[in-house]
């Protein structure tokens, strides 16, 4: 029986998939933004704390939903579109299994590591502190953070982008309240400043993972996720392994290059730090729209690939890829034209504005 996916228009197909994700990522934006809000509350130094956390951060992240979460989702849309049902089950496991591994090797980066790279990107002081006790907090999350896009590839894989965008448009404002709360108070209580944030992403994607968990368990993924007899195989992983990782070269790349660009920045200070974070901060959670719309794309083409129809899979590529170059560019290009005014809203401070300027003549004024 030929899969729906094969035979239905593909722009049409691309929009039911990707819409659901695309709007999730569009309010996930929004909370990104409130958090810059939230933690410029707190002042220059942890604003810049949280800039040095942030390429690192922005690495996981882009990995978990991108490469290696499209290449989950890849898998199974194409075991499921060559036939493979016996290897669908199996694919959870494996997937599991390499979501672990990977969160372990961040949390180890992040507990070892990053305090001595934080300094040697210019972070002292209270701004060293900050970012020590923002990336501690954050990095804790890391199973949950990719188990959670693991899942959420597996149920795009098998066509199904509404089930996880759904819950995290439920669980996104609350995140943004949570985060608020713990980092600038409530009332009396002071709140706990810098890993507001960080206990927020743990409180708000462990519900979404324990959501997402009882939905497999009722046969969301449309296949039994029974993992009796179920063993890990090299060939599975390999699959995974391999897509993903050619698939994380462009978000590694960049994430190096923010590295570099942030460590050459922190050697003008703290403000120099808050501004140029929070141009860098709303561009990296500006990229995942590309992801947004990309999952359409991973899904069409996985099946179209597993059954062969390699010209399917060509167009619903293109199409995709001119669709997310239209939405990213207008947005960056409309807040590269109001620069300062975009700056404003998350800092009082006038370095930390005029460094965010786009103008030598802004710095200057700054100063």
């Amino acid at each position: 029986m030929s899969h729906p996916l094969l035979t239905a228009p593909i722009g049409r197909s691309l929009w039911r998939l990707a819409g659901p994700t695309t709007a999730l990522i569009v309010v996930q934006i929004l909370a990104g933004i409130a958090e810059i809000w939230i933690v410029g509350r707190l002042g220059t130094e942890s604003l810049a704390g949280c800039v040095l956390v942030i390429s690192f951060a922005g690495l996981m992240g882009n990995m978990a939903n991108g490469g290696m979460g499209g290449s989950v989702a890849s898998a199974l849309a194409r075991a499921l579109g060559g036939g493979h049902l016996d290897d669908a089950p199996a694919i959870l496991l494996h997937a599991a299994l390499v979501a672990l591994g990977l969160a372990l090797l961040f949390g180890l980066l992040a507990w070892t590591l990053l305090p001595h790279i934080f300094v040697l990107m210019g972070g002292s002081g209270r701004t060293l502190h900050e970012a020590v006790v923002y990336s501690g907090w954050w990095f804790a999350a890391a199973p949950l953070t990719w188990l959670a896009a693991f899942m959420s590839a597996l149920f795009r894989g098998c066509g199904d982008a509404f089930t996880p965008s759904r819950l995290g448009l439920i669980l996104a404002p609350i995140y943004t309240v949570v985060s608020l709360m713990m980092t600038l108070g409530v009332g009396d209580w002071p709140g706990v400043g810098i890993a507001g944030p960080a206990i927020a992403t743990i409180v708000t994607t462990a519900g979404f993972v324990i959501v997402l968990v009882r939905a497999i368990q009722r046969g969301g993924l449309s296949f039994a996720p029974s993992l009796e007899g179920v063993r890990p195989q090299r060939r599975l992983f390999g699959e995974i392994m391999h897509i993903g990782v050619m698939g994380s070269v462009s978000t590694v790349s960049a994430s190096v290059t923010a590295l570099l660009v942030t460590a050459l920045v922190g050697g003008f200070g703290p403000a120099a730090l808050a501004g140029y974070g929070i141009g860098v901060r709303t561009e990296a959670i500006l990229s995942p729209l590309t992801f947004g719309i990309g999952t359409g794309r991973t899904t069409i083409v996985g099946v179209a690939d597993g059954s062969g129809d390699f010209k399917r899979a060509n167009r619903a590529a293109w199409i995709d890829g001119f669709a997310a170059f239209g939405l990213t560019g207008l947005i960056g290009w409309a807040i590269a034209m109001v620069p300062e005014s975009f700056s404003r809203l998350f800092s009082s401070d006038p370095e930390v504005i005029g460094r965010g300027g786009r103008t030598d003549d802004n710095a200057t004024a700054a100063r």
